[in-house]
């Protein structure tokens, strides 16, 4: 008879038997799938077979907890399919897969140098990839494995879901360099998401007054005046930070910055008088190329969290991140009329659908002012 959930909720380790005895209970759905319970309770569900030279085998799908009964007869279904043709634990010692450790250099070197979101991910694989398996190859991370993180970072649902993309991605560029076979299937297939809320905040015309108030109060001019351009051009955060003096056209109004997906410079974007006006304050240093130059080290600035973290608290707005106010302009220049065309190219998107999201919220901002124009009479 196949196991129940209740069934498994219920089993505990036999009272009386010696602790390092092992206890197994047929699934009794799936072929050589067990269920091993603990002395301290834990439960695992394990796979129990016989290689071709007759030797009895133990492999552990995954813990029960982190998968379900459904999830673990699905997983030991398919780790029985590898078994079939050949042992899967011989197969992993014959594995000239990569570890992480080697093929996150690879994949830095020769992809992630040319994506905008470059730092995030260094710094996501460094705190969540190779801190747990730097030592492991690509071919020995189980979508088990992943469920564990997923529980551990229960309380931030959207880093989760950054790495498993960042994962998936990797897996996908180690078959296509031939680090794992073209067939091989990446750990992340069966690993669902967290469901993810779109994030919709936008600054009304009061918050907007009371940081811009705040940044001005800000001695380093650097910092001011970048905080301060950041709110009135739509540019992303890095991409501001390594503007330069020639990609600035002071007579014809222009700034072209380099995009960090492919280091080519950007469509050059229009700059108001009173932008212009904010970087005539800033000095021109002799042979340093950069707008916002470092007062630490001899590149660009890099980082202005310190001075945001300031303002934000001094604004009373401490759920405002910086990214906000580039979502800010693009609702406003929506709400104003401007096309999704035109929306798209300020905000340097190379897709359509992004910006046709703020034409629909300007759509429904407008609905709303009509409804209420409507109510009055």
């Amino acid at each position: 008879m196949a196991l129940r959930k209740s069934d498994l909720d219920a089993l505990v380790y036999p009272p009386g038997k010696s602790r390092n005895s092992a206890h197994f209970v047929a699934d009794g759905a799936v072929p050589n799938l067990y269920v091993r319970v603990y002395p301290s309770g834990r439960k695992a569900f394990v796979l129990r077979y016989r290689d071709a030279s007759g030797r009895q085998r133990v492999f552990t799908v995954g813990d029960y907890g982190h998968l379900t009964l459904t999830q673990g007869r699905e997983l030991a279904r398919r780790k029985m399919a590898d078994v079939v043709g050949g042992d899967v634990l011989t197969r992993r010692r014959q594995s000239s897969a990569p570890t992480f450790e080697r093929f996150a250099q690879k994949y830095d070197d020769l992809h992630l140098t040319n994506l905008r979101s470059a730092r995030d991910t260094r710094t996501r694989m460094k705190r969540q990839v190779l801190r747990r398996w730097a030592k492991r190859r690509l071919d020995e991370l189980t979508p088990p494995d992943l469920l564990r993180v997923r529980n551990e970072l229960a309380d931030k649902p959207y880093e989760f879901n950054r790495l498993l993309e960042n994962l998936s991605s990797m897996y996908s560029r180690a078959r296509e360099w031939g680090d794992l076979p073209h067939d091989f299937r990446s750990p992340t297939t069966d690993v669902k998401p967290n469901r993810e809320k779109r994030r919709e905040r936008v600054l009304t015309r009061d918050e907007r007054e009371r940081l811009i108030a705040e940044v001005k109060r800000l001695e380093n001019d650097v910092t001011r005046i970048y905080l301060q351009v950041l709110m009135l051009l739509p540019f992303r955060m890095s991409e501001l930070m390594r503007a330069r003096w020639d990609g600035y056209d002071e007579k014809r109004g222009f700034l072209t910055v380099e995009a960090l997906s492919d280091h080519k410079p950007t469509k050059p974007q229009p700059v108001p008088r009173q932008v212009a006006a904010l970087l005539r304050e800033l000095p021109r240093v002799d042979e340093c190329p950069w707008i916002f130059p470092s007062s630490r080290t001899e590149g660009h600035i890099r980082s202005v969290n310190t001075a945001w973290r300031r303002v934000r608290e001094r604004a009373g707005l401490e759920d405002v991140r910086i990214h906000d106010l580039r979502r800010t302009i693009a609702t406003r220049v929506a709400e104003m009329g401007a096309s999704a065309h035109a929306i798209r190219d300020l905000l340097g998107h190379e897709r359509l659908d992004t910006a046709l999201h703020y034409v629909h919220r300007a759509q429904d901002h407008n609905r709303a002012l009509l409804e209420a124009l409507a109510e009055e009479g």
